[in-house]
C-alpha cells in the first residue's frame, strides 16, 4: 500500500518516472492553523482502518479503492464520465446523487472529484474530502451540508475520453503496432485500453495491483527502429508512477514472470514534451510507440 503523508499548506513532492508524475508526499504538519483539517484527517484514518479499505492519497484527499479498473488513468485535458453519490461522513446522510461528464481538472471545480485522477477507468472508490476542500466553514445550506463537514463521494469512473488529437494518434499507433507484430509474426494479445502484451515466461506468484510497489528489470526500445533508450532495474517502485502502458500491462503479469509490452505513444511519452514545451527525453521521438521487456521480480503491497 502507498504510504500516506498528509499535504498541509502548499509544499508537495511530485515524483516523476517515464514522464508520469504523481504526488506522493508533503511537508510536515503545523497543528495550530490546520487544527480542523488535522482533526478531520484523523477521523478519516480511523474510519478507513475500521473498514479495512485499501486506500491511496491524492493531494490530501483519501481515495479508498473498492474495485480497481483496468483502463487508463485520466490526465488533465481529457474528459471523464463518472457517477457519484455524496454523503456526510458524520452520519452517512446522502445529500446529492449525480453524474459528471467534463474535462478533468480544467472544468471540474469540486476539488474532491478532481481525485478521479487517481483512478483507472472502470474503478469504483470512496473519496473522503475534508471540509477545507469541500464546503468549508460555511457549509452548503441548499444541500443541507453543515459547516466543517467531511464529505464522502462514492464514485464509479465509467469512461475516460481522449482528446481528438490523442484519438487520431492512438489509431495510427495501433496500426503501426499491428503491422509490426504481423510482420514479425509475434503472438501478442491486445489488452483493454490498447496495450499489447506477449508473455515470454509465466510467473508463479501473485499479480500486482496498480497501487502496489514492484521490483523489476526493464528494457525500453523504440518500435519504429529498435533503438534501446533505457535499461535498468527498479526496486520497490510504485506501479502508479510508471507510464500508463505499464500501469495497464504489468497487472497481467505474475511475480517471477516476464513479458513484452507494445505501447501506443499516448500511454508512453506522447508528444514527449512537458507543459512548457520542453522535451522530456531526447532519446525518444515525438509520438513514438514503445516496446518494454519486463521481468517482474517482486511485489510489495
Amino acid at each position: 500500500m502507498i504510504m500516506k503523508n498528509r499535504l498541509i499548506g502548499f509544499c508537495v513532492l511530485a515524483v516523476s518516472f517515464f514522464g508520469f508524475s504523481f504526488i506522493l508526499s508533503s511537508c510536515s504538519k503545523s497543528s495550530d492553523p490546520n487544527a480542523q483539517l488535522n482533526s478531520e484527517l484523523t477521523t478519516i484514518d480511523t474510519y478507513i482502518a475500521a473498514n479495512s479499505y485499501y486506500d491511496v492519497l491524492y493531494n490530501n484527499i483519501t481515495v479508498a479503492i473498492t474495485s480497481a479498473g483496468h483502463g487508463p488513468l485520466p490526465v488533465a485535458g481529457q474528459k471523464v464520465f463518472a457517477y457519484y453519490r455524496a454523503s456526510l461522513l458524520s452520519d452517512g446522510t446522502i445529500f446529492q446523487t449525480d453524474s459528471i461528464q467534463d474535462v478533468l481538472l480544467e472544468n471540474i471545480t469540486i476539488q474532491g472529484l478532481q481525485a478521479l485522477a487517481a483512478l483507472p477507468e472502470g474503478s469504483t472508490a470512496r473519496i473522503f474530502v475534508p471540509s477545507q476542500f469541500a464546503y468549508g466553514a460555511q457549509g452548503n445550506p441548499s444541500l443541507n451540508v453543515p459547516a466543517n463537514a467531511t464529505i464522502v463521494y462514492d464514485v464509479y469512473l465509467k469512461k475516460v475520453t481522449m482528446t481528438a488529437a490523442q484519438a487520431e494518434q492512438f489509431e495510427l499507433d495501433q496500426q503501426r503496432i499491428q503491422h509490426y507484430l504481423d510482420s514479425l509474426q509475434i503472438p501478442a494479445t491486445k489488452l483493454y485500453g490498447g496495450v499489447w502484451v506477449r508473455t515470454t515466461s509465466p510467473g508463479t506468484g501473485d499479480s500486482p495491483k496498480i497501487y502496489d510497489y514492484v521490483s523489476f528489470h526493464y528494457k525500453g526500445s523504440i518500435l519504429s527502429n529498435g533503438t534501446v533508450f533505457q535499461e535498468s532495474d527498479l526496486s520497490t517502485y510504485p506501479l502508479i508512477n510508471l507510464i500508463q502502458g505499464l500501469q495497464m500491462g504489468m497487472p497481467t503479469m505474475e511475480e517471477g514472470g516476464a513479458a513484452t509490452f507494445y505501447i501506443p505513444s499516448i500511454y508512453a511519452y506522447g508528444t514527449n514534451k512537458d507543459g512548457n514545451g520542453k522535451v522530456i527525453n531526447s532519446a525518444i521521438p515525438s509520438n513514438a510507440s514503445l516496446i518494454f521487456e519486463v521481468k517482474l521480480n517482486g511485489i510489495n503491497q
